[in-house]
């Protein structure tokens, strides 16, 4: 579950922000995901390659399957691979991550995931 969600005025879209204050200053926020009950979110130390990072994962809340995965290193690089169609922008300076999925993803009971993509608003 995220640390918290901010939804704008019309309730269309909401934002889901993961933050660990006092152990990483980055906020890693996911924007307009349709329905935030359904997603959890874990941001938590990792080591990839030999080397400590600030690792953020994103999954369906009732199936064992990766959609997103952030990885951010100590020196400032950041890696991430996704299963979905998503915009990640990374605002270093900011220490922040902000990701936009461009699918409306639905899970159903048994923990079958459907991705619906829809056209890129670029």
């Amino acid at each position: 579950m995220p640390n918290y969600v901010v939804e704008d005025e019309t309730q269309e879209t909401c934002s889901m922000i993961y933050d660990r204050p006092g152990f990483s200053p980055w906020v890693i926020e996911v924007v307009n995901m349709k329905n935030e009950d359904m997603f959890t979110g874990v941001f938590r130390t990792a080591f990839s390659g030999g080397r400590e990072c600030e690792q953020f994962v994103l999954m369906p809340a009732k199936a064992d399957f990766t959609l997103l995965t952030i990885q951010i290193f100590k020196n400032g690089d950041v890696l991430f691979s996704n299963q979905i169609p998503a915009t990640v922008e990374v605002k270093k300076q900011k220490k922040r991550i902000v990701i936009q999925s461009h699918a409306d993803i639905e899970v159903s009971s048994s923990g079958t995931i459907s991705i619906l993509t829809h056209p890129s608003e670029f």
